[in-house]
């Protein structure tokens, strides 16, 4: 049973390391992206498997790196569907 009671430092200072490296700075633009995806598809796509399949595409790895791919995205978000029609 893993007990997280200090066992350890050098080993939880290594992760901490690897996480900071391998999420930097670029994941808060990317991360406000996907916010702003899945309000959208929250607010404005009425079914479930269409609400998976934008988020499901919203995680994809040219998100990450290409912010004119992302405002593609959400254009195209935009006018599949509409804002006009609200989900109640």
């Amino acid at each position: 049973m893993y007990q997280p009671s200090g066992s350890s430092p050098s080993l939880v200072k290594k992760i901490r390391d690897e996480i900071a490296e391998t999420y930097d700075e670029r994941y808060e633009e990317y991360l406000d992206f996907l916010a702003e995806v899945r309000n959208y598809v929250k607010q404005y796509v009425a079914n479930r498997t269409e609400r998976r399949a934008c988020l499901r595409e919203a995680i994809e790895p040219i998100y990450l790196h290409n912010t004119e791919e992302r405002q593609m995205f959400l254009n195209e978000l935009q006018q599949t569907f509409p804002s006009k029609q609200l989900i109640s």
